[in-house]
């Protein structure tokens, strides 16, 4: 499963006060089949990012073997090709 934060945020609505607010779309994507899984949320943060792979693996009925981020920005202080520093 392939997974990404997309670079673009969103406004989302509350439906009960009316305020928009920004938010991150994380996409998750089984790599042979392309099945894609979508979701905003307010923050990159660790709950997060759990809480998106987690209602990802709900949505495909399992978890994938390998899991591949693509260098989110929630957690790496510095960007290196093959092995970026994590915090």
């Amino acid at each position: 499963m392939f997974v990404h934060y997309a670079g673009t945020t969103l406004e989302v609505i509350d439906g009960t006060t009316g305020e928009a607010r920004s938010a991150q779309l994380f996409v998750a994507v089984l790599g042979a089949s392309i099945y894609t899984y979508a979701e905003a949320s307010l923050t990159q943060s660790l709950s997060d990012r759990i809480g998106s792979h987690t209602h990802a693996f709900s949505v495909y009925d399992g978890v994938a073997a390998i899991v591949v981020n693509d260098n989110p920005k929630a957690g790496i202080t510095q960007a290196r090709f093959y092995e970026p520093a994590i915090t």
